[in-house]
């Protein structure tokens, strides 16, 4: 008997007739894995199951929303259970189902899956996690930049904004060589040429390269957080600063970089400092030498004084001079005793030469006597002489020839 017939025949039904009537019509193959579209209005977590309340999405003109109860048996994928909360928009796959004993519609679900670009962002939540587990984000296999840094290798797209920035950020740093490669940074081809990109790159003599793009949208930048691009980057032989242009969410290629940006000017900041700083630090080290070598020598200078004094202290010259002052103190006192006594006899010989002086006949010629010498002989008495003779007459202050008359 078909339900229609059913029906037309039986006037009044009990409960427990209705309630088996509604379970039987609900097995059909009509409500049998059947797929429902709704938002997350509660989540409750009993025994293992998940019990969730949908609701429309949409609004309705008297404010009042849908609703239908969802569970998920503790059977299924524990991951049904954990990733999904309030507010999350969802598309549940299963088999409609009636409970007599509380007169229950429910949705009994064997899958659920976030709707729209909330499931790529489980599908990226859950790459991440795998990438993590196998260390590509390992914070201690990130590389510091290189401190002299002479080529620099540049992955974007060579008509973008991206490039430009870079070069012009470059232009204030610290001359080096660029080198760019091209590449598609957005659409489906994109993360297969930026992976060609990046090979050339690892080939080429650069120390360090940036690679990314500018901002845009998440669809945009999809391609930055392709599994093999990822891949491709965290193997790379050359540390990478990532560039992306975008601040809110960081892509797995920012994670596996050596160094993350939030736009390609910040990547170019961060490969190289201003020329104004490095110039500003060179003087700052000179600065510096030049104060530790002065301080070294003062300090060197303090020391070497020091040794100066302990060796002065002990050393033979000092004995000596302390000697030699007493000697010299001995000699003083020597030179003065010998002055005295060279005074004494001076006195006591100038005394003697008074009293010669008072007995020298030469006084006598001051006094207008006269020494009479004849051939060099004295003469004494007018006997020595004979009329005629020449004879020399000694005054003081000189001698007179004479002639005997």
């Amino acid at each position: 008997m078909s339900v229609g017939e059913y029906f037309h025949k039986q006037e009044v039904f009990t409960v427990g007739e209705l309630s088996s009537l509604i379970s039987q019509v609900l097995r059909s193959e009509l409500f049998m894995d059947i797929k429902v579209q709704g938002e997350i209005l509660s989540k409750q977590v009993k025994n293992g199951n998940v019990y969730l309340t949908l609701v429309d999405p949409g609004e309705k003109p008297d404010g009042k929303k849908a609703v239908i109860k969802v569970i998920v048996f503790s059977w299924y994928d524990k991951q049904i259970k954990e990733e999904y909360k309030e507010g999350d928009e969802v598309i549940a796959r299963g088999d409609l189902s009636y409970y007599a004993p509380f007169g229950q519609l429910s949705f009994n679900a064997k899958d659920i899956a976030l709707y729209g670009e909330g499931l790529e962002l489980i599908k990226l939540k859950r790459l991440e996690e795998k990438l993590t587990k196998e260390g590509l984000f390992d914070p201690a296999k990130k590389r510091p930049l290189p401190t002299h840094i002479h080529k620099i290798a540049i992955i974007t797209s060579a008509s973008g904004a991206a490039y430009h920035d870079i070069m012009e950020t470059l232009s204030k740093k610290i001359p080096v060589s660029t080198v760019l490669f091209d590449a598609l940074v957005q659409g489906g081809d994109a993360p297969s040429s930026l992976i060609r990109a990046l090979k050339r790159a690892y080939k080429s003599d650069a120390d360090v390269i940036i690679f990314g793009r500018g901002g845009g949208s998440k669809t945009d930048l999809s391609c930055f957080n392709d599994e093999k691009l990822v891949r491709t980057l965290a193997s790379s032989p050359i540390p990478v600063i990532t560039g992306i242009g975008h601040e809110i969410d960081r892509s797995l290629c920012d994670l596996a970089a050596d160094k993350y940006a939030i736009t390609p000017t910040e990547a170019a900041n961060v490969a190289l400092p201003d020329l104004s700083e490095v110039l500003k630090g060179l003087q700052d080290r000179k600065n510096a030498l030049e104060n530790a070598g002065e301080n070294f020598l003062k300090d060197k200078e303090l020391n070497f004084n020091r040794l100066g004094s302990i060796l002065d202290k002990h050393s033979p010259v000092n004995y000596l001079s302390r000697v030699g002052g007493k000697l010299s103190q001995a000699q003083a006192r020597l030179s003065s005793l010998y002055l005295q006594r060279l005074l004494e006899r001076k006195v006591f010989l100038e005394g003697k030469a008074n009293e010669l002086d008072k007995a020298n006949p030469l006084n006598g010629l001051k006094a207008g006597v006269g020494l009479i010498r004849f051939k060099e002989k004295p003469v004494s008495s007018v006997k020595d002489v004979k009329k005629g003779d020449e004879v020399e007459i000694g005054l003081h202050d000189g001698v007179l020839n004479a002639e005997i008359k």
